[in-house]
């Protein structure tokens, strides 16, 4: 049985938009729903419904029904903290200052976003595995996906400032990635 509605579990910066962007063109309804209780719906297509949320769906039952899909999408957690950092930055501040400024915060950003079970999920792609993830999330979905939909590309330099510090503070989430990233590829 395909699934009638798909839950995305849409994790900032971390490819996100792109895939809703994706889905929508595929003929899936969007359905966005945001912190403050807003919602915003696009379009009435043939596809089963996108429902997509911030981290608001980690509560969902582990017993769900067979018509539903529940999905995520993860990032490399050095790229999550870095493009969270270049888009929040003040104007005119240098990247390698808003790093040091946005460090400890950002960085438990970061590990919250990555605090997951991943068994919860039916279904887990990566940013760095798109063309194996999509072709995957389509499989699981029976929808025509194109992958190469993904336009946005990561806004920040190619410096990484302070990449051992954060990699020794973000290795849980990055051991996490890299079971999903292994998952995926077997």
């Amino acid at each position: 049985m395909k699934p009638t509605l798909l839950i995305f579990d849409h994790i900032a910066k971390c490819g996100g938009t792109s895939v809703q962007n994706m889905l929508a063109r595929a003929g899936c309804p969007l359905v966005r729903f945001y912190a403050g209780g807003q919602q915003y719906r696009c379009g009435a297509q043939d596809g089963p419904i996108l429902l997509s949320a911030h981290e608001l769906f980690h509560d969902l039952p582990d017993e769900r029904d067979p018509w539903m899909l529940y999905f995520t999408w993860l990032r490399n957690p050095l790229d999550c903290f870095y493009s969270q950092v270049y888009a929040s930055r003040p104007e005119g501040m240098k990247f390698a200052e808003a790093v040091d400024k946005q460090i400890a915060p950002g960085a438990r950003r970061v590990v919250e976003k990555f605090t997951l079970n991943l068994g919860r999920y039916d279904f887990i792609g990566t940013l760095e595995d798109w063309d194996l993830s999509v072709a995957e999330l389509a499989k699981r979905t029976g929808l025509d996906l194109n992958p190469n939909i993904r336009k946005q590309q990561s806004g920040r330099p190619l410096d990484r400032p302070r990449e051992a510090d954060l990699t020794r503070v973000l290795r849980g989430p990055i051991a996490l990635w890299n079971q999903v990233r292994a998952e995926l590829r077997a």
